[in-house]
Order: structure tokens, then C-alpha cells, then sequence
């Protein structure tokens, strides 16, 4: 594999601090500056020192903040992402997420609060759906984004530890 292809790779991950192996005390940043001395200039966003972001109200970052922290529940999100391509009972996504009933119920109503989810009853069962667009389109690019991280760490992981052995 030539050396510039794993430069590339270590320069997007060492960026962020993820996805290169420790090697004898050595950090992340080092590793890849051993392979390329630029290592470190990765995806990042660059704006000039004029330009001044707009604001965000504390209203609405603490909201935003509040939807965030329910997706940061593994369980929530595995029932968010099952919501999201089909309607769903208590028991058949317990099932699915590996959790209880009386838990993922739990979970349930927390992201139904959250407007996150909706509720149809039919008789003595309920069915689950997620009714927001925006968080399922979020949650959508989060899985593939997390996804597309993985496959390419894992790819990085592979290349340093071939060269690694060759060394």
C-alpha cells in the first residue's frame, strides 16, 4: 500500500484523535506524523478570524442539547432507528432492541414527550412510529456517518498494522 494512501487516511483520523492504534507509548498524533509531518491538517472547517458565527439562543441550544442527550441512549436510538422504518408494538421492538418490555416502555414514553415518536392504539395494543422528520433524517446521517467512520478506521487499523510488521 503506498505510503501517501495511509498519510491521507492517519491525516483525516489523527485529526479527531481516533482510529490509529497505540504503538509503544507513542500518541495518535505522533504515529501519523511519523508517516506524514502534515499529519494533523484533516477534514476541519476553516474560517477566517472576521467572519463571526451567528448566535444561537440559550433557548434553543438547550433544547437542542436536551434532544441530543436522548439519542445519546444506546436503547433509544436502537428504538428510534426501528420506529423509523416501520410502526412498531412495545413487545415486537423489545425483541429487536434486546431489552425488556417494561424498559423499552420506559424509553418509549421519553422520546414520546419529546415529540420524538407517536402513539396508535388499536384496541389493547399500541403501536409505535417516529413523527419527527428532522430527528429521523438527523439520526439517519448520524448512523451513516458512523458507519462510513467505522468502515474507514477499520481500514486504517488494517493499513498501519500491515506496515507496522513490515517495519
Amino acid at each position: 500500500m503506498p505510503i501517501d494512501t495511509i498519510s491521507a487516511y492517519l491525516r483525516s483520523y489523527a485529526s479527531i484523535g481516533i482510529g490509529v492504534p497505540r504503538v509503544k507509548g507513542s500518541t495518535t498524533r505522533s504515529l501519523a506524523n511519523k508517516v506524514d509531518p502534515n499529519a494533523g491538517m484533516g477534514h476541519c472547517l476553516h474560517m477566517s478570524a472576521d467572519t463571526q458565527p451567528p448566535s444561537l439562543a440559550n433557548e434553543t441550544a438547550e433544547a437542542a442539547a436536551e434532544s441530543l442527550s436522548l439519542l445519546a441512549d444506546e436503547t433509544r436510538l436502537k428504538i428510534l432507528w426501528a420506529l423509523m422504518h416501520s410502526e412498531q408494538s412495545v413487545n415486537a421492538l423489545a425483541a429487536i432492541v434486546g431489552a425488556k418490555a417494561p424498559a423499552v416502555s420506559q424509553h418509549l414514553s421519553k422520546l414520546r414527550l419529546a415529540g420524538m415518536v407517536a402513539v396508535r392504539r388499536e384496541g389493547t395494543y399500541a403501536y409505535y412510529r417516529a413523527c419527527d422528520d428532522h430527528i429521523s433524517r438527523m439520526v439517519n446521517l448520524l448512523v451513516e456517518h458512523t458507519s462510513e467512520e467505522l468502515a474507514a478506521q477499520a481500514k486504517v487499523n488494517a493499513l498501519l498494522a500491515e506496515t507496522i510488521t513490515q517495519l
